[in-house]
């Protein structure tokens, strides 16, 4: 009994044309269900994003603000 892997049989490659459709549809899959992933998260995080966008807003104008009393203070 031998620990080796038993011999798979050779396997022929895809004609160049096969691996250019198959790339195609791949593409295409991967597109639909990226848009579709994007429309549901868009429709669930519609009610939020007002209090998203103004919480980052508040968050980046509160560093501007923190940047420029310290830059007045050591001045």
């Amino acid at each position: 009994m031998t620990l080796a892997a038993p011999r798979r049989p050779h396997v022929r490659p895809l004609p160049a044309a096969m691996v250019t459709r198959l790339r195609r549809i791949l593409v295409t899959v991967t597109f639909l269900f990226a848009a579709c992933v994007a429309g549901l998260l868009g429709i669930l995080v519609a009610a939020h994003l007002g209090k998203i966008f103004l919480t980052v807003m508040a968050v980046v104008l509160l560093w501007i603000l923190v940047v420029a009393v310290v830059d007045f203070f050591r001045t």
